[in-house]
């Protein structure tokens, strides 16, 4: 919910997302499903993942669920995690 506050009044509106918003979603849970599908491909746990590119697990979880909008550092770390090429993430 948003709050405005003009004068002595608070109007509270609903958040609605945007379709760029819907969108952002739909491309981050795709690329959660492709990390997982590398890491899985690789015999990695999670665990091992987070181990191997410094990472937190829950990090790691937070990306393949499509809850994370991973920065470019991270997904360079993922990649050497999963020793790939950066290019390969995707």
């Amino acid at each position: 919910m948003e709050q405005e506050t003009a004068s002595s009044q608070t109007v509270v509106r609903p958040h609605v997302e945007d379709e760029d918003s819907q969108a952002g979603n739909e491309l981050t849970h795709q690329f959660g499903e492709r990390i997982k599908h590398l890491r899985i491909s690789v015999s990695l746990s999670q665990e091992e993942l987070s181990f191997r590119s410094g990472l937190h697990r829950n990090y790691i979880s937070d990306v393949e669920r499509g809850r994370r909008n991973i920065s470019l550092k991270a997904l360079d770390k993922l990649a050497k995690g999963l020793g790939i090429a950066l290019r390969d993430l995707f």
